[in-house]
């Protein structure tokens, strides 16, 4: 299972539904779970090429 988190992200398991239950966004739409998955496709790519985290967290 690393493998695949490793190479498609955190959530690639996820639909619309799992973000909205887990408050990740504010509706079960596709339109939000694409802006979520666009989001975190470029915080991967910063964090991989730079080897930081996003956010300053």
């Amino acid at each position: 299972m690393a493998m695949r988190e490793d190479m498609f992200g955190k959530w690639y398991w996820a639909d619309e539904y799992d973000l909205y239950e887990r408050g990740l966004i504010k509706e079960p739409t596709k339109e939000k779970f694409e802006a979520f998955m666009r989001s975190e496709e470029n915080e991967e790519m910063v964090r991989h090429r730079t080897g930081k985290e996003v956010g300053g967290w």
